[in-house]
């Protein structure tokens, strides 16, 4: 099987884009978590354009498929940072070529995210509320929004929290007793009224590492891998919550007052979500303890729990 370092192969896979590579450059420079795809490259054509060559296993190529598709009706929505994947002659985003699926995206060049530092950037949190009031904005009352609404798409993360506690229970009994008062901090209100809060078009994985930055602002806003129907505080949740593992105290920093500061005064967000945006906070920290379970990242495992009990001790207070 060839992999992505020969170039004659991988022109044959871009054949059907009209494209000719001249250079690869492998993985290195692309933002983004590599467990997306099976296999992934930079390439460089012969005007100098720089694309990520990415392949995925078939069973993905129909979800693909439709993730990118929803990019660029995003896109044709002036959507700002979305730079969707190539469409073949065929008018697809996805290529066959030997049993194999493979998808073509511009390269977005992007600095480094100084770390840990960059919790404290007010601008950082202006920029990314900007974005999301723009995709909130524009998706609103579109064919693709009533699309999902009709086909009734969507991710309950209380749903998952009570699918964890169980997994947990069976195989992972050593965190249990850590992980139950945590949850016991989702009361039936909040059980009742995750049902209630609108829904709305949203990224699904909003944090800052799945931000192209450029020096002053952002370039591109990537892996929409579980975009789709969520609540309306949904995006906003897990960008907080992703901001506090980083350094609880910047959770009152200057990134998240000003990110808050912005998408309330928007109106974009029902008054029910942001009454519920510490539940909400809280219950997405299961997904990423379930993530990092599934690695079995000992590490990141203590450091969730950890978080999460702080979260859970702090609820009352949290945003109110």
């Amino acid at each position: 099987m060839k992999d992505l370092t020969d170039l004659e192969y991988l022109n044959r896979v871009v054949r059907g884009y009209k494209l000719e590579l001249s250079r690869l450059y492998g993985d290195g420079g692309i933002i983004g978590s590599p467990e997306r795809s099976l296999n992934r490259t930079v390439a460089e054509d012969r005007a100098g354009e720089r694309y990520i060559v990415e392949e995925f296993v078939s069973e993905k190529s129909d979800k693909k498929q439709r993730i990118g598709e929803y990019q660029h009706t995003l896109q044709d929505l002036a959507v700002p940072h979305v730079h969707p994947p190539l469409r073949n002659r065929d008018g697809c985003v996805l290529t066959e070529l030997d049993g194999r699926f493979f998808q073509i995206t511009p390269f977005i060049p992007g600095v480094v995210l100084p770390r840990p530092d960059y919790v404290m950037d007010a601008w950082r949190g202006e920029a990314m509320a900007d974005f999301l009031i723009s995709l909130y904005g524009k998706t609103r009352d579109t064919p693709m929004l009533r699309q999902q609404e009709k086909a009734g798409q969507g991710f309950s993360i209380a749903g998952y929290v009570q699918k964890i506690l169980k997994e947990i229970d069976q195989k992972n009994p050593e965190i249990s007793s850590r992980v139950r008062p945590v949850a016991a901090c989702l009361t039936d209100r909040f059980m009742a009224d995750h049902d209630r809060v609108p829904r709305i078009f949203c990224h699904g994985d909003f944090h800052v590492m799945n931000v192209i930055w450029d020096v002053s602002k952002i370039a591109g806003v990537i892996d929409w891998e579980f975009c789709g129907l969520r609540p309306d505080v949904y995006d906003i949740a897990n960008m907080i919550g992703c901001i506090g593992i980083e350094n609880p105290n910047a959770l009152g920093g200057p990134l998240v007052t000003r990110f808050l500061e912005k998408l309330f005064q928007s109106s974009l967000i029902s008054r029910m979500g942001w009454e519920n945006l510490a539940e909400f906070i809280i219950s997405l920290r299961f997904a990423w303890l379930g993530e990092w379970l599934r690695n079995n990242d000992l590490e990141m495992i203590e450091m969730e729990l950890v978080y999460m009990t702080l979260l859970a001790e702090n609820q009352a207070t949290l945003f109110r």
